[in-house]
């Protein structure tokens, strides 16, 4: 057990030893310390083993980040120092509250310290592996998915062995103390408990409501809780009846030559492709190796657009962006949050205009994110796994064909193939989603025998390769087989992706991290032989909310209410438009994209940044803070508020009219 007379006696006569001249000095001080705080009691706080683990841990990462690679170093200001202070004062608050409020159950009090020691080094462990700390909304978002095995899979897999061992050491050395000199159950306070627990309580609530800077991961969680419960950026008024993004009508373009389909019109079948990061596209490993050369050949056949945006950062908000023409929610998410939301989908247009429309999905869980409940009730007659499909009944298949979240590519599009032969035969035409999973987190967990890029894969990187090398083997099998299908040769083809997945750049390798253009950029190509012409389009930028506007575009559908809020690549090739990107978590990334200029502002710190993409691609050269570039930034920056309108018509749901 340890306290803070202990160490003040032991500091003292350190001091008298080194320094002689100062000892009258501290020996005043520490008599008048004593008189007035220590002898009332008042301060008199037992430390314990706990104290020590946490403050060692801190001490360690502290260290750890001022030499690690893309870390947040100290910061050697007024605001460093005070947040090093905070660090280390915010945990042992924890830690001495716990000690006042179980002060009779100390064996209750013991094994929570435990609990809290290993809560903090796990959160630690968290920032140094993915570059950033735990944020209350990514938690909120996804606590609907928090108990899968697949969430398992991604929060442990991500993991180091080394955490592991450490962890272990650290829960052995608190139960070592414990028996040793009964460190954990010793150390309750036993004097002035009420002052002190409310003294602990007051000090730490004060370090959260007021959001005092810290590396405490605890104290940082719920500070970000705090931040979540309080947040009313998108406080937009909208008068009442008022629909700010309901249109009665498409807007058709007639500013290209463009083949349309208002008669016999084709069936379309949109392949998206998970975690689908545009940095492979048209690249090669360091010994010469295409990485994606089916996708690259297939550039040359269609529409391919190089600067194409993810509007945000997981599946479901992907698929909303896509389906829907609408910016993601960056307070929750939209199938989940706002279901019972009144929405116009590009598969309800496609419908009423004689389509069959269909999501068929590898990942064998249909009801995660609520998606195919929501896709259902939203104009999607079918929303179906392929997992199950065609196994009559044998719910066990070979270890080799589920490679990580559900079936591979490979024998997902054969699977689809079937299905259309038998269930799509009708002459009807039809709307088909096809939403691949196997190019998922973790990527290190692909089978070795299909490690064709990098036989010894050392980064996230080479993982990446070697995965996203087999998904487009896939794809260039999949896209043959249909161009030899009577019955499919003659369908539009979308190929494109439901997010990137950023692989290191900036040093960040998580989707709940990165608001740079690894996190947001994913490959885009409509493919329609003899009616959509080879053209790259690389003067401008879109994202996913054009898809839904192009599609009625290119059928010639335009006398159908809707709310979206993208526009037809077709419509405007020559020119650029704002793009909203949306980074839900770490304190909330808005973006806006005008190419070549982006526009970030993080919400939490209020810090923005500017860059040139055609100078500047890589993003290392903020020009936020430079005269020149204000009138920009400004510009650039009222865009958002059409990110905060949308936010408060989801809230509100008035995104479209009821009965039109």
């Amino acid at each position: 057990m340890y306290n803070i007379q202990t160490l003040i006696k032991y500091l003292t006569k350190t001091i008298e030893t080194r320094f002689p001249k100062a000892h009258a000095l501290i020996a005043g001080l520490r008599n008048f310390l004593k008189r007035k705080l220590l002898d009332t009691g008042f301060f008199d706080f037992r430390f314990g083993g706990a104290n020590i683990a946490v403050t060692l841990i801190q001490f360690y990462y502290f260290i750890y980040y001022q030499f690690g690679k893309d870390m947040p170093r100290f910061r050697f200001t007024t605001d460093g120092f005070i947040e090093l202070i905070t660090s280390f004062l915010s945990i042992n608050l924890l830690l001495l509250f716990i000690s006042c409020l179980l002060s009779k159950l100390p064996r209750l009090k013991a094994g929570i310290d435990i609990f809290i020691v290993w809560l903090y080094y796990q959160l630690m462990v968290y920032q140094a592996e993915a570059k950033n700390t735990l944020d209350f909304t990514l938690v909120f978002d996804n606590i609907d998915i928090t108990f899968t095995t697949e969430a398992y899979e991604v929060i442990f897999g991500s993991l180091s062995i080394s955490s592991y061992i450490v962890s272990f050491l650290i829960i052995v050395f608190l139960i070592f103390l414990q028996i040793r000199n009964k460190s954990l159950t010793e150390s309750v306070q036993k004097s002035r408990v009420i002052f002190k627990l409310g003294f602990t309580l007051t000090a730490y609530f004060m370090i959260l409501f007021f959001q005092i800077p810290t590396r405490d991961n605890i104290a940082f969680f719920f500070q970000s809780m705090i931040r979540h419960s309080m947040d009313n950026a998108a406080n937009i008024k909208i008068e009442k009846g008022t629909y700010p993004f309901f249109k009665s009508k498409i807007q058709i373009s007639d500013t290209v030559d463009l083949k349309r389909h208002s008669e016999n019109r084709p069936s379309i079948i949109f392949i998206m492709i998970e975690s689908f990061n545009a940095s492979v596209i048209n690249g090669y490993t360091e010994d010469g190796k295409e990485i994606t050369p089916n996708f690259n050949r297939l550039t040359k056949e269609g529409l391919y657009i190089p600067h194409f945006y993810g509007n945000s950062i997981q599946t479901c908000k992907g698929q909303y962006a896509a389906f829907f023409s609408g910016i993601p929610s960056y307070k929750g998410k939209v199938f989940v949050h706002y279901k019972k939301n009144d929405f116009i989908s590009i598969a309800s247009i496609l419908k009423n205009n004689g389509y069959r429309t269909l999501f068929y999905q590898a990942y064998r869980r249909l009801h995660s994110d609520n998606t195919a409940p929501f896709l259902s009730s939203n104009g999607f007659e079918k929303a179906i796994t392929a997992d199950p499909h065609n196994k009559e009944g044998n719910p066990v298949y070979p270890s080799k064909e589920r490679q990580t979240w559900g079936i591979e590519d490979s024998e997902f599009y054969k699977r689809f193939l079937k299905y259309a032969e038998t269930e799509l035969s009708d002459g009807k035409p039809f709307f088909a989603v096809l939403m691949t999973i196997v190019n998922h987190r973790n990527f290190n967990n692909y089978p070795e025998e299909k490690w064709h890029m990098h036989k010894n894969p050392r980064t996230i990187r080479e993982h990446y390769h070697n995965s996203v090398h087999n998904t487009d083997k896939a794809l260039g099998f999949f896209i043959d087989s249909i161009r030899k299908s009577d019955k499919l040769k003659n369908s539009i083809i979308i190929i494109s992706g439901d997010h990137s997945y950023p692989l290191g750049d900036h040093g960040i390798v998580g989707n709940e991290n990165g608001y740079y253009e690894e996190s947001f950029r994913i490959p885009f190509l409509v493919l329609h032989k003899g009616n959509i012409k080879p053209v790259t389009l690389d003067k401008t930028a879109f994202s996913q909310l054009d898809i839904a506007p192009s599609i009625c575009d290119l059928l010639a559908i335009e006398n159908e209410s809707n709310a979206f809020q993208g526009i037809s690549f077709f419509s405007f090739p020559g020119t650029t438009h704002p793009i909203p990107l949306i980074q839900p978590y770490s304190g909330r990334y808005l973006s806006i994209v005008v190419h070549p200029w982006k526009y970030i502002y993080h919400h939490r710190t209020g810090r923005e940044y500017l860059f040139n993409l055609d100078n500047d691609p890589e993003e290392n050269n903020d020009l936020s803070s430079k005269k020149e570039y204000s009138q920009k930034k400004e510009d650039l920056r009222k865009h958002l508020k059409t990110i905060y309108i949308n936010q408060t018509l989801l809230e509100k749901n008035i995104m479209v009219r009821t009965g039109n």
